[in-house]
């Protein structure tokens, strides 16, 4: 008995250091980043949640400020991704909506020229990205960075966009 004692109290410690140290390099669950172009037109603010391995659910909010157009336009996309392979490099696809809402404009005569402000439509749009999410031990730890095809269906229409994303995972 007395040296059964000591192999379990070392067979403990390996154990527990092992599950330690597997949850200190636990992929990063959320991640926040900068999408310029894109669906969201020229560019959003977005939050990644994993949920598991290869899926994750992304909401952003991007905008059209009124010196491109007659008022502001405010645009959210919302998708669900899946990851295609492992490690640092992978292909990201993603199917969602991105709804679009337009803001009062600042001057009372443009009213002659839009329609009222409120909710206009969701449009359905897709990802399929490359995505290099670097590990600890690259120069760039805790990176996102994201580029490819990102689409957009308005009726019956599909407008090619192309986006690529700066940000962190945490």
């Amino acid at each position: 008995m007395m040296r059964f004692a000591p192999c379990l109290a070392a067979l403990l410690a390996c154990v527990l250091g092992t599950a330690a140290s597997a949850q200190e390099v636990r992929a990063p669950r959320n991640a926040l980043y900068v999408e310029m172009l894109g669906p969201a037109v020229l560019g959003s603010v977005n939050y990644e949640r994993m949920a598991g391995d290869r899926v994750s659910l992304r909401v952003g909010l991007g905008g059209i400020p009124e010196i491109f157009e007659v008022s502001t336009t405010l645009s959210a996309p919302v998708l669900v991704n899946l990851f295609i392979g492992s490690g640092e490099h992978r292909l990201e696809t993603g199917a969602g909506i991105v709804a679009v809402y337009v803001l009062p404009h600042s001057d009372p005569g443009a009213w002659e020229r839009v329609s009222e402000p409120g909710f206009r439509r969701t449009e359905l749009t897709g990802t399929l990205v490359y995505r290099w999410q670097p590990g600890a031990v690259s120069l760039f730890p805790g990176g996102v960075f994201r580029a490819g095809f990102t689409p957009v269906v308005r009726g019956e229409t599909v407008y090619p966009r192309f986006g690529f994303s700066v940000g962190a995972a945490f």
